[in-house]
């Protein structure tokens, strides 16, 4: 019975994860330093999807696609949703409310991933 942890590290697929941590950090870029942050009006969300844009260097095509069905206000309040120990939503009446965590970690998820290419690339160095 050693098939257990065969599904171990399969959610972390190749492009995906990669856009993923692109926008999680350009997200948090956004809101850093912002308490609640509003994304109820088309101009408001127009402004947090530029944003993302800008500083993810995913484009709005990809980001579409990324984010599935819906509105542009469900796209950002369900990838939101996506990351409980890094944003908080906040639905008012019909207002919707979205920042970052106080105790959000320091690290966005892509420096941890090119710190982890980092330590595995000096690995493969020090074996040859």
């Amino acid at each position: 019975g050693g098939q257990a942890d065969v599904s171990r590290g399969k959610h972390l697929g190749g492009g995906e994860s990669f856009h993923d941590s692109k926008i999680v950090s350009a997200l948090c870029e956004f809101l850093r330093g912002r308490e609640w942050v509003e994304v109820t009006t088309p101009r408001q969300i127009n402004e947090a999807c530029s944003a993302i844009v800008r500083h993810s260097g995913v484009s709005l095509q990809k980001l579409n696609k990324k984010l599935k069905k819906g509105s542009w206000r469900d796209k950002l309040t369900n990838f939101v949703l996506l990351y409980p120990s890094m944003f908080e939503l906040k639905v008012k009446e019909s207002t919707f409310l979205v920042r970052l965590r106080d105790d959000a970690p320091e690290t966005p998820p892509e420096a941890a991933l090119q710190q982890q290419q980092r330590d595995q690339q000096q690995q493969q160095q020090q074996q040859q």
